[in-house]
């Protein structure tokens, strides 16, 4: 489920070529990302609302912390696309944007770090976490492009804790919960493969492979939403 978007630092000018429209550097990657910031406010309006007879403290940091850091990602992203500025605020932006994809991470993996038993595992996994998405913000804000290769890491070591969380909650999570998160994976997985090989690149100019790969970005975290809100409302409900 943590395999967020891991190869966008890989290829520094892949999206060059696409036309601006109205003054929008890159009209459909904008779109879609700011179509997912949306959808993450209304996540998180719809977690908070939802009529949980169990919810506690740690329900309401889950359900903030996930939509939070997803509505982040697609703000930053959404944000980099559409705004044309000189080079330096564009650097600015896309650090930010490489920036969020650790809190992004993070997110992901907190409601299932704060259901996991018992406690002394629960918050050595959280804080392990966030040690590193946090190492991952600094790190791209200080070091900018010269730390892709240890943002890239810290992705990987970050997404690989999120497999061991899951470990520990297993006996929480259902099969059905489990085939969300898994497919959730496999839209991460083939938008990674559609950007690292540059195909299917159909209109090169208004919809490429980088627009495509934002497509299952959003795909991504559409069927981890699924997979989070039924993990929390099962949890505090039956807890």
């Amino acid at each position: 489920m943590m395999l967020a978007p891991i190869v966008r630092t890989r290829v520094s000018n892949s999206d060059d070529s696409i036309k601006p429209l109205f003054g929008l550097k890159h009209p459909a990657s904008g779109v879609l990302h700011s179509v997912g910031f949306v959808g993450a406010i209304l996540g998180l309006v719809r977690l908070l609302s939802f009529p949980v007879p169990g919810k506690t403290w740690e329900y309401f940091v889950s359900s903030t912390v996930f939509c939070g850091g997803m509505a982040l990602l697609y703000l930053s992203s959404s944000s980099y696309h559409l705004l044309t500025a000189n080079q330096r605020i564009t650097g600015i932006l896309r650090r930010i944007d490489h920036s969020m994809i650790f809190l992004f991470i993070a997110g992901c993996i907190t409601p299932f770090c704060l259901t996991a038993s018992p406690a002394g595992v629960k918050f050595m996994l959280l804080g392990t976490i966030w040690v590193l998405a946090v190492a991952g913000v600094c790190s791209t804000a200080l070091l900018a492009r010269r730390s892709r290769w240890l943002r890239v890491g810290a992705y990987l070591v970050t997404g690989g804790l999120g497999a061991l969380v899951l470990a520990q909650v297993s006996g929480t999570v259902s099969p059905q919960r489990f085939a969300w998160i898994l497919a959730g994976c496999l839209a991460y997985v083939l938008g990674a493969l559609v950007y690292a090989l540059k195909w299917p690149n159909p209109f090169p100019k208004y919809f490429g492979f980088h627009e495509i790969w934002h497509v299952f970005v959003l795909l991504g975290s559409g069927c981890h939403f699924v997979a989070v809100k039924d993990h929390l409302i099962s949890v505090f409900t039956t807890g």
